[in-house]
């Protein structure tokens, strides 16, 4: 999942998130990392339940979003692509 935070400069490090007590039993991904996504909001990704994002308990905690699924896009068996321009 993702999730979207907003965060004074001060505190817009990966370790500073890791340490959010709204985050508890979440496992943030490090290579991942966090991302900026314009003027103080940030995403980070994680792996866990998401009855285990506590918004309420870190007011820098914004939204989680389900993280997107990504599959490798190939022919069927048998199937050629045909381009036209």
């Amino acid at each position: 999942m993702l999730i979207r935070l907003v965060l004074p400069p001060e505190k817009a490090t990966f370790a500073c998130v890791k340490k959010l007590p709204g985050l508890d039993g979440l496992k943030l991904d490090a290579k991942y990392g966090l991302v900026p996504i314009g003027g103080h909001g940030y995403v980070v990704r994680a792996k866990g339940p998401p009855e285990n994002v506590k918004p309420r308990v870190s007011p820098e905690i914004q939204s989680w979003y389900p993280g997107p699924q990504v599959s490798p896009v190939g022919e069927k068996k048998g199937e050629g692509t045909v381009c036209r321009s």
